[in-house]
């Protein structure tokens, strides 16, 4: 799950589930820095904090860097062998900086650190960081559930600008093979161009990375919505301009079934 989608997902969960992670995080950040505060205590008795955070602030920098060293090559090969350039970085190049970092750092400082308390520096550096890393994967479950939950409460958003369509009312049919469907038509009005129309998937809205949403039934500015009466009406974004105007983009649902609308010009549409 994308930084964003964490933060939308946070925002919208009731305010009991928000009080939950926030204390889930400030317990992990109590415990790095528990562990940072008794790393840093073998190093007092021999004057050495300086040096020990000296160390720390060099594993913040390295970290960036072998993050880098692996990620920006993989990407820049794409395809295939992307994996390839990716594994072979993570157990060469990565190494190289993260280790050899710690140990040029450490020997440079003044009061110096041994060879062998560098390479123990890095090591538990690693131990740290792997414990915010364990706990963002194991944290992506619940947070993908939370986002269903919020998707099928299917909200729309307080600041919902109005919709620039007239709305049709739904009209009901019984399709052969398919059984009943739902129809309904929203008509634009003569001084605004609709722009792009998209579909909410989950929690995700379509110009999200891997999410695709289909094609809908356009005719000028018009809408022509048609689903079945076994599945959940769409959760729609709809993006038009007025005139030379900047393009608004409002979220609707089918009304008759209910109408409302983003400020930012974009209108969420959905059913209830």
């Amino acid at each position: 799950m994308e930084w964003q989608q964490i933060l939308d997902t946070f925002a919208r969960m009731p305010s009991a589930d928000q009080q939950a992670w926030l204390r889930g995080a400030a317990t992990l950040l109590a415990l790095v820095l528990g562990l940072f505060w008794l790393e840093s205590r073998y190093f007092k008795p021999s004057a050495r904090v300086g040096s020990w955070l000296a160390v720390r602030l060099a594993s913040i920098v390295a970290a960036l860097l072998a993050l880098a060293a692996v990620v920006l090559p993989a990407r820049a090969v794409g395809g295939p062998a992307a994996l390839g350039v990716f594994i072979v970085a993570l157990y060469t190049v990565a190494p190289l900086l993260w280790f050899g970092s710690h140990v040029l750092v450490g020997r440079r400082v003044r009061p110096a650190l041994t060879r062998g308390e560098c390479l123990v520096l890095a090591v538990t550096g690693l131990a740290i960081l792997a414990i915010p890393g364990t706990a963002f994967f194991a944290a992506q479950g619940p947070l993908h559930a939370a986002a269903r939950d919020i998707a099928e409460r299917r909200e729309l958003p307080a600041d919902n600008p109005p919709l620039e369509h007239t709305v049709q009312p739904v009209q009901r049919y019984n399709l052969a093979g398919v059984g009943p469907i739902f129809t309904q038509t929203l008509l634009g009005a003569p001084d605004t161009r609709l722009v792009r129309v998209e579909q909410r998937q989950g929690a995700q809205w379509p110009t999200e990375r891997n999410v695709a949403h289909p094609s809908y039934c356009t005719n000028g500015n018009d809408v022509h919505l048609m689903w079945s009466a076994q599945e959940a009406p769409p959760y729609l974004r709809l993006t038009w301009a007025q005139s030379m105007a900047p393009w608004c983009t409002p979220n609707s649902r089918p009304h008759g079934f209910g109408c409302c609308a983003t400020a930012s010009g974009v209108h969420h549409w959905l059913s209830p």
